[in-house]
């Protein structure tokens, strides 16, 4: 008998892409315990507005989480990419981690010829390939998903404007030039100095 089963599915985030952090921190922090006590490992990616996550372990439990996980609001669009059994956990020495959309991923989709990260895309015969990917990714890796999600933190740091708030600024300044376009150009020309 075969002791344990695996999956593997595809969803859209339904968070802001500016505030996901918050989504993945309260995931991670949720799932870290029930994953440990219920044995419980794989990985779950982020990137490009996509999730994609493997999970492995005992067949109840992977079953009730994977219910579970259909129930949750922070994603939509939940696609099985594939469901079977297996011999042994390919994630076993490491638990369950969280990783983001790096170099080594886009290079695989870039490589199979998909045009960006997209999981949905991901067939039975790349699917595998991708899991090598991602767990030579995170063997190799030190960092904790804390730190990981730190380094997401960071990395937004530098794309911290919504568009709501780019047009809020873009309104501003808009009302501060107008103002000196009419004074310069209704200003008589006789004055002896250009403010241009």
């Amino acid at each position: 008998m075969i002791p344990y089963v695996r999956l593997a599915y595809a969803s859209t985030a339904t968070a802001n892409p500016v505030h996901i952090r918050n989504d993945l921190i309260q995931i991670f922090e949720s799932a870290r315990q029930y994953n440990f006590n219920h044995q419980l490992t794989g990985v779950l990616l982020y990137g490009n507005g996509y999730f994609f996550q493997y999970i492995e372990g005992r067949k109840p439990e992977v079953d009730r989480l994977y219910q579970h996980l259909l129930k949750d609001l922070r994603h939509q669009g939940v696609s099985l990419l594939f469901y079977d059994v297996a011999e042994q956990l390919k994630f076993e020495q490491w638990g369950s981690r969280y990783t983001h959309f790096e170099q080594p991923i886009e290079h695989f989709f870039q490589h199979n010829q998909l045009a960006g990260f997209n999981p949905y895309l991901l067939n039975n015969q790349l699917i595998h390939s991708f899991l090598d990917v991602l767990y030579s990714r995170n063997s190799s890796n030190s960092a904790t998903t804390m730190q990981v999600l730190r380094g997401l933190e960071a990395d937004q740091n530098t794309y911290v404007m919504s568009l709501k708030d780019m047009a809020t600024v873009g309104v501003l300044i808009l009302m501060l030039l107008i103002p000196l376009y009419l004074i310069v150009t209704l200003m008589p020309s006789t004055s002896g100095f250009f403010l241009f």
